[in-house]
C-alpha cells in the first residue's frame, strides 16, 4: 500500500478535504517543466485560504483575519475582543479631536500622542499621565461645546490651542529624557496596557457601559499592578521572572475588564 492509498482510507476532516482539493487542483493545473520559464505562478497562488484576508490591508481589526481557522468558542471570544477594540477606536478618535476644525484636531492629536508616548516610555509616572489626560479630556469637552455654539467665539478657540500648547510645554519640562531611563526597567507593554485599560474605563464610564462598582474593582486591580511594578523596579533592575509576574497580573486585569464589558 503506497502513501496515497493509505491516506485515502482515513476519514478527512473539512479542513483536510479543502487542503487535499487544493493540492489536486494545483497538481493537475501545474504547467510542464518545459513551460516553467514562460509561465510563472502568481504570488500567493497556492497560499492557504487565510492568506486571502491579508490582501485587504484596509481592515481595521487584524484579529478578524483568523476567523476561517478558529473554533466556534474562539469566534465568540474574538467577537468580544473585536467589540472592545471598536470601543477603543471610538474613544481614541474622540481624544484626537475628531470632528473639530483641522487646526484644533491636529493640536489635540499631537498632545494626545505626546502624553501617551511619555507614559509608555516610562518618562512620566502613570499618575501624572492620568492628570494630563484628564486636562486633555476637559479641553475636548470645551472644544466640542465651543464648536456647537450658535456663534462660536474665535478668541475662545485660540485659548484652547494655547492651553494644549501649555500642556505640551509642561510635559516637556516634567518628563525624563528617554536616554535617562534604564533600558532594563522599561515596561512599554505593561504601561501601554495599563493606559489602554484606563482609557477604556473612561469610555465605559462616559457611555454608562460599566457600573461604579465594576470601575472601582478595575481601578483596584490596576493599582495593584502599578504597586507591584514599582516594587520590582525599586532596585533599578527587572528580572525575567518579575516581568513574567507583572504580565500575569496584566492578563488578569485585561480579562476582568473584558468580562465586565460583556456582562
Amino acid at each position: 500500500m503506497n502513501r496515497f492509498t493509505a491516506s485515502s482510507s482515513l476519514p478527512l476532516c473539512p479542513s483536510r478535504r479543502i487542503l487535499l482539493a487544493g493540492l489536486l487542483i494545483a497538481a493537475f493545473s501545474a504547467p510542464d517543466r518545459s513551460d516553467a520559464a514562460e509561465i510563472a505562478p502568481s504570488p500567493g497562488a497556492y497560499e492557504p485560504f487565510t492568506e486571502v484576508a491579508h490582501t485587504h490591508d484596509s481592515a481595521l481589526n487584524d484579529l478578524i483575519h483568523r476567523l476561517p481557522i478558529i473554533s466556534r468558542r474562539q469566534e465568540e471570544e474574538l467577537a468580544g475582543l473585536s467589540a472592545v477594540q471598536e470601543q477603543m477606536i471610538l474613544h481614541e478618535r474622540l481624544m484626537r479631536g475628531e470632528g473639530l476644525p483641522d487646526l484644533h484636531r491636529r493640536a489635540f492629536a499631537g498632545t494626545y500622542d505626546a502624553i501617551v508616548t511619555a507614559i509608555v516610555d516610562d518618562r512620566i509616572t502613570m499618575q501624572y499621565g492620568r492628570e494630563l489626560l484628564c486636562l486633555h479630556r476637559q479641553l475636548i469637552d470645551r472644544a466640542s461645546f465651543w464648536q456647537h455654539a450658535v456663534h462660536p467665539d474665535e478668541q475662545y478657540g485660540e485659548v484652547i490651542i494655547l492651553a494644549l500648547e501649555e500642556i505640551q510645554d509642561e510635559l516637556g519640562v516634567n518628563s525624563e529624557p528617554l536616554a535617562m531611563i534604564p533600558y532594563c526597567v522599561r515596561t512599554p507593554v505593561v504601561k501601554g496596557h495599563l493606559l489602554w485599560v484606563e482609557e477604556l474605563m473612561q469610555y465605559a464610564a462616559g457611555c454608562r457601559v460599566l457600573s461604579r462598582g465594576e470601575i472601582s474593582r478595575l481601578r483596584l486591580l490596576a493599582a495593584r499592578l502599578e504597586r507591584f511594578e514599582g516594587y520590582y523596579k525599586r532596585d533599578g533592575h527587572l528580572s525575567f521572572r518579575e516581568r513574567e509576574l507583572l504580565h500575569d497580573r496584566l492578563v488578569d486585569l485585561n480579562r476582568a475588564l473584558i468580562d465586565a464589558l460583556r456582562t
